[in-house]
């Protein structure tokens, strides 16, 4: 059978030019009809410094620029992910280098020069995009000595010296970061990616900076809107906003902001506003590995839990759904969705149905990764989108015409994922149910909307252009006797008088709500006997078939913990909170 091998050359693929090109995707991934071959090689023992992880993640984006070369082991979470995806559609084989210079030396054809930067405030991020507009590698000032004397960098010109550019403009320890990187926007951004923008800290030095680099993605600072001058000043802000005023529609920004959840609405609403919407992904590693590797040809994304949607029979019961928050975050699909969920021992042994947030835009991030998910998902998984659609956005920030680009090919990446519910966060319901399913000549492509992250108090759901609308109640349980009030809340649904079924949605907090509190609680309730537990997709399918929308509301005031664990008293009638989202890994 014919092998496609991508070694250490050049030449392959449409980017070649002048490397300025940004990388174009579809809406279906990359596919490929024979075993693709790609190299591995295992770091773990390598005791990599800070200066060298930036020089590797550099060398990583710019070998995968075009298509996936290289994978990098830096842990054993990463060989845990190799060993998933290597099947027979795919062949490896493991480069036999023990240092970071023979691996240079192996990649030495795609190393077209050198770009210098050093510690300075944001100069590690001026340099970053600098890398795949000139097929460079990064190296810090103080590693330049000993990586510059490497056979594979010795004869490569230093294409851009940041450390001497800040001295020629005179920047320095006070100067404003929004200063620095409005300059590096107009010097460079026109030769940058412009499907894209980061938001990644400079003293980061790998982890999502390998796709920025070979991707020519031009990176911002991660913002902070609030705590107000906590480290950021008007001016920068102002800088960060002309950025975004003066870039292209429909960017994706990879990344994160700072802190941990405060200031998401924050950034995000500007964004939303501007035309962007947000990946988080500052944690995610081998992206663009992942972004280029071909599925196996005529491969489909199918849900297995449909299959079995019309034959669940529509009783007088109390339905209960839940759905795993923080998919839109792809380091979080990556790591603690993947290992401390997934893998546990109760999906693993005796899954009870559990729906799961997957962002549409890991077809065009990582598709492997949803293909893990899909070939081992059981007929009670079933995938929706993250919060937002394609990416954490707020419709009711976006322009009119944004929102339907937006939504649009939210639409077609649902589509290729057989998605068919929506997690929404700020309302726009009608809007929403008719890009998806109002466009001439296509299928509806929404059964029901999922609302809120989080949530208050149980509230019945409604009816929007013959869509359920749901709006899911917050559920945190770290341990077994955390199940103690959202029984109770199921015991009041189940002792009201009631001639129709109820119907409740549950918003699992991933980070404090292990998959075996989940099964617990289900296989509790369920012993009932009037209790079942279902997929979303399967909620949405009840809830239509109710009664054409005849849906019992029970009225209840509950005291329930916020966020950050301060009692709220919650009334049907008043807005439904809207918790933080928290930041999904540390680096490792």
């Amino acid at each position: 059978m014919p092998i496609m091998s991508f070694g250490p050359r050049r030449g392959i693929g449409t980017l070649q030019g002048s490397g300025n090109e940004p990388v174009a995707f579809t809406s279906d991934g990359p596919t490929n009809a024979t075993p693709y071959a790609f190299d591995v090689v295992d770091v773990r023992s390598w005791d990599i410094t800070g200066d060298q992880e930036y020089l590797l993640s550099s060398l990583e984006g710019i070998v995968n620029h075009d298509a996936a070369r290289l994978f990098v082991i830096r842990s054993d979470e990463n060989n845990g992910w190799l060993s998933s995806i290597a099947d027979d559609a795919y062949t490896t084989s493991t480069l036999a280098v023990s240092n970071l210079s023979g691996l240079l030396a192996y990649y030495d054809s795609y190393i077209d020069g050198v770009v210098i930067f050093d510690e300075q405030n944001e100069s590690a991020n001026v340099a970053t995009p600098l890398c795949g507009i000139y097929h460079a590698v990064m190296v810090s000032r103080a590693l330049a000595p000993m990586a510059l004397a490497w056979s594979a960098l010795s004869d490569e010109p230093v294409v851009a010296n940041i450390t001497a550019l800040y001295s020629a403009h005179g920047f320095n320890s006070s100067t404003l970061k929004g200063t620095i990187y409005q300059w590096a926007f107009d010097t460079w951004f026109a030769s940058c990616n412009q499907t894209a923008l980061a938001m990644f800290d400079y003293f980061y030095p790998s982890h999502i900076r390998s796709l920025l680099a070979g991707n020519s993605i031009f990176t911002l600072w991660q913002p902070a809107y609030v705590p107000a001058n906590e480290r950021d000043t008007p001016e920068d802000f102002a800088s960060f906003e002309y950025i975004l005023d003066n870039s292209p529609q429909d960017m994706i920004v990879y990344g994160y902001m700072f802190p941990d959840g405060g200031n998401e609405h924050e950034v995000v609403s500007r964004l939303s506003a501007r035309g962007k919407y947000l990946v988080p992904s500052d944690w995610f590693t081998n992206a663009p590995f992942y972004q280029h590797l071909p599925l196996p040809a005529n491969y489909t994304f199918l849900q297995k839990a449909r299959a079995e949607t019309a034959s669940i029979p529509l009783e007088n019961k109390v339905y209960i759904a839940g759905i795993y928050s923080d998919g839109d975050n792809v380091q979080y699909v990556e790591n603690h969705m993947r290992w401390n969920l997934w893998e546990s021992t109760a999906h693993k042994t005796s899954p009870v149905p559990c729906s799961w947030e997957l962002s549409p835009s890991i077809l065009r991030i990582a598709p492997p990764i949803a293909r893990f998910y899909y070939d081992n998902a059981t007929p009670n998984d079933y995938f929706v989108t993250g919060v937002g659609g394609k990416g954490y956005a707020k419709a009711n920030y976006m322009t009119r015409e944004y929102f339907d680009v937006f939504w649009s090919t939210t639409r077609a990446l649902m589509a290729r994922l057989d998605e068919r519910e929506v997690r929404s966060w700020t309302g726009s319901f009608g809007n929403i149910i008719a890009a998806m399913n109002n466009v001439p000549g296509s299928p509806a492509q929404c059964d029901g909307v999922y609302e809120g992250y989080g949530g208050g108090d149980y509230k019945a759901p409604e009816a929007v252009a013959g869509v359920p609308v749901v709006y899911m109640r917050g559920f945190t349980a770290p341990s077994s006797s955390d199940l103690q009030r959202y029984y109770d809340e199921i015991e009041t649904l189940r002792s009201r008088p009631r001639s129709t079924p109820v119907f409740v949605c549950f918003h699992l907090m991933c980070w404090e709500s292990p998959y075996d509190r989940w099964a617990e609680f289900v296989n509790t309730l369920e012993a009932t006997g009037d209790v079942a537990a279902v997929t979303a997709g399967q909620l949405s399918s009840l809830i239509s078939r109710s009664a054409a929308g005849a849906i019992t509301a029970v009225t209840m005031a509950l005291v329930v913990a916020g966020i950050w664990g301060v009692p709220v008293l919650i009334f049907l009638a008043g807005a439904i909170p809207r918790a933080r989202k928290k930041r999904s890994e540390v680096p490792q």
